[in-house]
């Protein structure tokens, strides 16, 4: 007879349980328990500053993005002045895979490429979602600072991707490869740089020309100026003139 009870209370406590966890959404609940869905981040002030954390993350500092760029498969120099004006470690040299570079690694080469090309499309992507949702997003200084910052990264990612690869795929809007059937062509190195160009212009509209102390750090006026016309004079290098694949240069001479 208790073994009866029991088993009786048990059975009422699970549908008990079952029950409050369909009332809360716990059973049937559509939104991943380890994910924040989009409402929540565009109506939160603080989650919107955390989201574009990763922007800043993932930008190298000066040397190694400067050493990297000769791995553009544009030549094969390597500026002598190098190793007498640039006072780093032999460590920072290998870090920046200079080293492998010199020894001809391809495997190394190769994997350097697929992380910068990984790292700048997750970007890109996450900056599109921000910029598709604008409207969600409350009026006011924050959402201004922000829309900037989203213009000036998208133009930084394709200003690293133009100087290692060339004119790459020009995305400018979310898209799901498992839905949807597009398929994207290289840009021509025209097309990557008027669209850097024309984000830079657009982030400097919306950046402060110098930023409060709680802002220390975030892009303005000027670093949207600098980026333009660092896009601009590195176009105009003598490489890319007279190319023979619109997507490698320009097909006649623009210096």
């Amino acid at each position: 007879m208790k073994n009866k009870i029991f088993k009786y209370i048990f059975v009422l406590a699970s549908v008990a349980t079952t029950l409050t966890a369909c009332h809360d959404g716990g059973l049937f609940r559509d939104t991943p328990n380890d994910k924040l869905s989009d409402e929540t981040i565009w109506k939160s002030p603080q989650l919107l500053d955390e989201y574009v954390l990763s922007w800043y993350r993932n930008c190298d500092s000066g040397f190694y993005t400067y050493v990297t760029t000769i791995m553009a498969g544009l030549g094969t120099e390597y500026e002598p002045w190098y190793g007498d004006q640039l006072t780093v470690g032999k460590s920072s040299w290998y870090q920046g895979d200079y080293g492998d570079i010199l020894k001809s690694s391809q495997q190394r080469i190769t994997k350097r490429g697929l992380k910068v090309w990984t790292t700048a499309y997750n970007e890109i992507a996450s900056i599109n979602r921000l910029l598709e949702h604008e409207g969600a997003i409350a009026d006011g200084p924050q959402k201004t600072r922000l829309l900037g910052e989203a213009h000036f990264f998208r133009a930084f990612y394709y200003f690293k991707l133009l100087r290692m690869f060339g004119g790459p795929l020009l995305i400018d809007h979310t898209w799901n490869p498992l839905k949807d059937n597009v398929k994207f062509p290289r840009a021509s190195y025209e097309q990557t740089v008027k669209f850097i160009t024309e984000e830079a212009e657009l982030a400097f509209h919306l950046l402060e020309k110098v930023n409060t102390p709680d802002n220390i750090g975030r892009p303005t006026q000027g670093a949207a100026l600098m980026l333009k016309a660092k896009a601009f004079q590195w176009a105009a290098g003598v490489k890319f003139q007279n190319a023979e694949k619109e997507y490698l240069g320009f097909p006649d001479n623009r210096t």
